[in-house]
């Protein structure tokens, strides 16, 4: 999903991911230039969630299109259950390396590698309540972040309302994991 040779690989009505913006829509291809610079192509990117919310990403630019991807398919959703299944990521002690490693995830990382920050964090956190403890306030919001942003893409995909993603995934989950 990215540039070749110039020509735009998004299509006007492709529904998308930006970065940590969650499910946006592609409404227009222009070209443009901002603030007296050379006229570019750029994608218009309006966010499902916030109508007040419209980016202009150059088509041209791998630091925007980078984080640029299309919405999951329902069989790459499936598939995401049986990947993770096996995944045995490693909990980072060091809380200042956790914290950079987790929001490098939500912001750039694959569907899978948010699915296995969730998983590890889920770990992390029922292996801490298993003696008593509570996870860190900043990993919780972390995993919020990170679940918002999957199951809130499941659930476009799915075509199911926020209950029945949990839903979902839990039977997933134990289908699979």
């Amino acid at each position: 999903d990215r540039i070749i040779r110039g020509i735009a690989m998004f299509q006007i009505d492709d529904y998308v991911i930006y970065a940590s913006s969650g499910i946006c829509k592609i409404v227009d291809i222009i070209k443009q230039d901002f603030a007296g610079t050379d006229e570019k192509e750029y994608y218009v990117v309006k966010s499902m969630h916030s109508e007040n919310l419209t980016v202009y990403l150059p088509t041209a630019n791998d630091d925007y299109t980078n984080k640029l991807r299309r919405v999951l398919t329902e069989n790459e959703i499936s598939a995401l259950f049986r990947d993770v299944a096996d995944d045995e990521s490693e909990w980072i002690e060091d809380n200042r390396f956790r914290s950079q490693a987790i929001k490098k995830t939500i912001v750039q990382g694959s569907p899978l590698d948010i699915f296995k920050l969730i998983k590890t964090v889920q770990k992390q956190k029922e292996k801490l309540s298993a003696i008593g403890k509570k996870i860190n306030i900043e990993d919780e919001k972390a995993m919020n972040t990170a679940e918002q942003l999957l199951y809130d893409e499941f659930g476009f995909v799915l075509n199911l309302d926020a209950q029945q993603v949990l839903a979902f995934v839990e039977e997933s989950k134990e289908m699979y994991c």
